[in-house]
């Protein structure tokens, strides 16, 4: 368990405002390799997003012909 979290109400951090303080305080703790991991995983999954859906409306498109 994060140190932060400690004393604070687990339903606290599924509100609007639980949440953007978790990410604030669970970035504040990581190192900036570890956001810049983290910016590259992400950038890979909307590639693969981006990759899957073009795949699926060409699928779709020619189903359609």
């Amino acid at each position: 368990m994060l140190k932060f979290t400690e004393g604070i109400d687990p339903w606290y951090w599924c509100t609007p405002e639980g949440s953007e303080m978790f990410s604030l305080l669970v970035g504040f703790e990581e190192s900036f390799n570890e956001k810049l991991q983290w910016l590259e995983e992400a950038e890979n999954l909307t590639l693969i997003f981006e990759k899957n859906r073009k795949e699926r409306e060409q699928k779709s498109a020619q189903d359609k012909a």
